[in-house]
């Protein structure tokens, strides 16, 4: 299956150089490749989206800089390909934990990372997402990430408070 994976990535980076706009026709054609994987199509691509922003000499902020530019970049793109995945949010969200294991400066915005995707206007990360996925992450790598979310999913629900008075 990595090999697999690693397979679908390097087709997926050949795609966004190659590609004038990130939008549904790029979406299509990252499809084509695996047809049957939508979900996996959806994880290549926000990982490949990523690289970018994974060099370990640039400032935190750079870094967050440069994955929000490529995130907003892409949103058209990541809501086209999750429009055949029910379950987007979980796997966005599995793919990041992926790549934040992979690329250790990703790891440290991964906070930061997670609001950008949940302030794409796509409304690729609902909050109700964020929640759920930090109430079930139990294994080590995925607690690490939520407890770095936890002022994220704090400011979230005193917003959804405010917005209910």
């Amino acid at each position: 299956k990595e090999e697999g994976d690693a397979e679908l990535g390097r087709i997926v980076a050949r795609e966004l150089r190659a590609a004038s706009s990130w939008n549904a026709s790029l979406a299509r054609k990252i499809r084509h490749h695996a047809p049957s994987q939508h979900a996996e199509c959806l994880a290549a691509t926000l990982c490949e989206l990523l690289e970018i922003a994974t060099d370990a000499e640039a400032t935190k902020k750079a870094r967050t800089a440069s994955a929000s530019k490529q995130l907003t970049k892409a949103s058209k793109l990541l809501a086209a390909l999750a429009a055949d995945v029910p379950e987007a949010p979980a796997v966005l969200l599995a793919a990041l934990e992926r790549a934040a294991n992979k690329h250790p400066p990703l790891a440290e915005i991964f906070e930061r990372i997670v609001l950008s995707l949940y302030e794409l206007e796509t409304d690729a990360l609902p909050e109700e997402s964020i929640y759920k996925w930090a109430a079930n992450a139990e294994a080590a790598p995925s607690r690490r990430y939520a407890t770095q979310c936890a002022g994220l999913i704090a400011w979230l629900k005193e917003a959804d408070e405010e917005d209910d008075d």
